[in-house]
């Protein structure tokens, strides 16, 4: 995330997110947290449900495997890298 600026982190988040998405976010940065207090909420308010990611492949069956990226689950369809 180039933005310094939480509104606009937030703004992206919320317009970009899919069922299935991973968003990783450091704590590094103040942004950050703050975003994260922001687009939770209006994630919730349309539905999406908060996983770990462990939680997010269990809920599809899905075994993780061991030095792979994932970025996306959905369905039991995984996305990797």
């Amino acid at each position: 995330w180039k933005s310094q600026n939480a509104d606009a982190v937030c703004q992206r988040v919320f317009s970009e997110v899919n069922d299935g998405d991973i968003i990783l976010m450091h704590d590094m940065k103040i942004n950050s947290a703050k975003a994260t207090e922001m687009f939770i909420p209006k994630l919730e308010e349309r539905g999406f449900m908060l996983l770990t990611v462990d939680e997010l492949f269990a809920k599809d069956g899905v075994t993780l495997e061991a030095n792979q990226a994932y970025w996306r689950c959905l369905d039991g369809v995984t996305t990797q890298y």
